[in-house]
């Protein structure tokens, strides 16, 4: 059975079944759809075959070449109606830092949660993005509907030349239930291009691209996040066949078993027939340092002692991830188990004046000073307040991530470390280059279960290309990440190649390309 009995529309996926020779494919052919003879299985005496009917007949999923219509993002009410100037690398940032950049004027659509009066938004959006050139548009949405990773919600194509966008059934996004902050777009837009597809997907995990050698064909590279939601009783075959009438792929291309996304992996730079294409990166010391440096930002060195041993071993002369290895990995090991006691180091004047707050105005409850009324009320003690109580609470989110991550960065720089899923990232590399696709290696670290089960890991694939312009994620790595962005634009001559700060979502495994959902523009001969 898949894991979530409701992650797709009640009675959209079937298994047919005929004793009647031929009867089963006659059947398929009047419903225009694909018989595929290597997906036939024998039940008794009856031939079957799996059944689905796409959700829009004729959609085609928009491969990544084609022009951007909208940019969908969710960038946090507190951060917005404050106009935080401190990085943290969340959506607010990466829209801040991303907009102004871009070359091209775009419509842009921001997921805002309602409940504060209208000028509070107006006078924010003017004081932040009034002096770029593209057109703003709020979209409502629930007071606790934040999610940011608006790449997973939707998918944009084209139907006889008419742009549709498929939004997914239901998001998860590793959370036992959805609830009601991942109800899908569908629900509150009512857009007549918006249509809620039957099965639940995650859109980071779904990549189309025209082929190398064949322009004509929508190649879709795809991975398993959406097995769990549906296909618990289907074959990977049938999983591929049901994903590609979705969507309306020509060919498909598995890139499972390897990242929890493929955005992770690999990202079209269409103009090139290329991809950037992740390269695990192993023995680099500087990374590891970098990680370190990231540890010990957030942590009070007096409170983790594990943290000062492993920075007095990485700073060793030489290289002491090969003197020192055997140490490094014992320490790590030791770190890891004691990291949920390290304590962070936030301003404790701001702590002392939120529990005050909080007990005053809340009666003593967090999550009461969120409701729309108190933060109204907050805004009224100053923006100051509001904006550090947000950051601290950033700090502190992060602060349960950053501790196992940085540890899982650091032990995948050890030379020793191996992993099986190296080999099938080279496998994958080889079968695209087949295809024609030209790859570009870039960096990716630290995304092994064994090192860390449930973090994504670092990847600078996880960009947003757009013409001749890329935005690489940047968790704030400088010497790695220049010597990174320089062999990049020495790959890619004439491109403008623009890091951006996304620290707290990769923190989170995001990236770039997680928080932007991309609209585009429909193709004027498009049949169905």
């Amino acid at each position: 059975m898949a894991k979530y009995p409701k992650g797709r529309a009640p009675q959209s996926l079937y298994v047919l079944c005929s004793s009647m020779g031929g009867y089963l494919k006659k059947y398929f052919e009047q419903k225009h759809l694909p018989y595929r003879q290597a997906l036939e299985r024998r039940e008794g005496v009856d031939t079957c075959h799996v059944y689905y009917e796409p959700t829009i007949p004729g959609f085609r999923a928009d491969p990544d070449d084609q022009g951007i219509q909208e940019l969908f993002i969710d960038p946090g009410v507190l951060p917005f109606v404050t106009n935080r100037l401190n990085l943290l690398g969340d959506s607010y940032d990466l829209a801040s830092l991303l907009l102004p950049e871009l070359r091209d004027a775009h419509r842009v659509v921001f997921g805002m949660q309602t409940g504060l009066p209208k000028d509070v938004y107006e006078k924010s959006l003017e004081r932040r993005f009034g002096g770029t050139k593209h057109e703003y548009t709020l979209r409502a949405k629930a007071w606790n509907a934040a999610n940011p990773w608006t790449q997973d919600y939707l998918k944009s194509g084209t139907v006889a030349g008419q742009s549709r966008i498929l939004v997914t059934y239901m998001a998860y996004e590793g959370k036992p239930e959805p609830g009601t902050r991942f109800r899908p777009l569908a629900e509150s837009l009512s857009d007549p291009r918006f249509v809620r597809s039957k099965l639940a997907w995650e859109g980071g995990d779904l990549q189309f691209v025209r082929h190398p050698r064949n322009p004509q064909q929508t190649v879709m590279f795809y991975g398993n996040a959406a097995a769990p939601f549906w296909a618990g009783e289907i074959s990977v075959d049938e999983y591929e066949y049901i994903l590609m009438l979705e969507f309306g792929a020509d060919v498909a291309v598995n890139l499972s078993e390897v990242v929890d996304h493929v955005d992770y992996l690999a990202m079209p730079v269409p103009q090139e027939k290329a991809l950037l294409f992740g390269k695990p990166v192993r023995g680099n010391l500087m990374l590891a340092l970098h990680a370190l440096d990231v540890l010990e930002g957030y942590y009070s060195k007096e409170q983790a002692p594990n943290l000062v041993g492993l920075g007095r071993l990485l700073r060793l002369p030489g290289n002491p991830l090969i003197t020192k290895e055997k140490e490094l990995k014992a320490t790590i090991g030791r770190a890891r188990g004691r990291v949920k006691k390290w304590l962070v180091g936030v301003d404790q004047d701001l702590v002392d004046r939120v529990v005050a707050y909080i007990d005053k105005e809340c009666g003593g409850k967090k999550e009461e000073c969120f409701e729309p009324h108190q933060v109204k009320r907050l805004l009224e003690q100053g923006d100051d307040f509001v904006r550090q109580w947000a950051e601290a609470a950033i700090f502190i989110e992060d602060y349960q991530s950053v501790g196992t991550a940085m540890l899982a960065l650091i032990e995948s720089q050890l030379p020793s470390h191996t992993s099986p899923r190296h080999a099938r990232i080279e496998t994958y590399a080889k079968k695209l280059e087949a295809m024609g696709f030209r790859l570009i290696r870039v960096p990716m670290a630290g995304f092994e279960p064994s090192l860390k089960p449930g973090y994504a890991g670092l990847s600078y694939v996880n960009s947003f290309v757009t013409g001749r312009q890329i935005f690489v994620p940047s968790m704030g790595f400088t010497s790695f990440e220049n010597t990174a962005f320089s062999k990049l634009r020495i790959e890619l001559p004439g491109y403008q190649i623009t890091p951006v700060f996304v620290r707290h979502a990769i923190l989170h495994s995001g990236g770039v390309h997680c928080m932007i959902g991309i609209v585009r523009e429909p193709v004027a001969n498009s049949t169905e």
